[in-house]
């Protein structure tokens, strides 16, 4: 594990771990498929920031499914190897990022937002929900304590 990951478990509003919740797995789910409805008809930078918004809310429906609570979206991505996504998926949120605070916060031009990589990747976090067993969240978890005592 990286130590970005070590530093947000230690940060306050970092990486914690608490107990699963499937109804707010759920509620992100719900939000995660509102989020991309909104994308395909809004424009310019909301867009860019609703597609984001899709997919962070899919990925944060997973760590409720395990168990993880985090409030810093830079930890939140940071957990997605450890979560098993590939690389492909984890460019592609950090990218998604980076677009959603260009436009919102420096007033950039929006690029053009790929909707079938959001739905993509949605599709990709909800299998993941769907297949995690009791036995690798229990895994992942115990990775994830080992690193809070180091």
């Amino acid at each position: 594990m990286s130590s970005k990951l070590e530093w947000c478990m230690d940060k306050k509003n970092g990486i914690k771990l608490i107990d699963p919740n499937d109804n707010l797995t759920q509620e992100y789910l719900e939000s995660s498929n509102e989020d991309l409805e909104n994308a395909k008809i809004v424009t310019g930078k909301w867009r860019t920031v609703t597609s984001y918004y899709a997919c962070y809310n899919a990925l944060y429906a997973y760590l409720c499914k395990v168990g993880i609570k985090s409030e810093i979206h830079d930890c939140t991505i940071e957990l997605m190897g450890t979560l098993g996504y590939d690389k492909k998926h984890i460019d592609f949120l950090k990218e998604l990022k980076e677009r959603r605070v260009d436009v919102q916060y420096y007033l950039k031009e929006p690029q053009d937002i790929e909707l079938s990589k959001v739905k993509g990747f949605i599709k990709e976090t909800k299998s993941k929900i769907k297949n995690t067993d009791d036995f690798e969240i229990e895994e992942l978890r115990k990775k994830l304590e080992g690193l809070a005592k180091n």
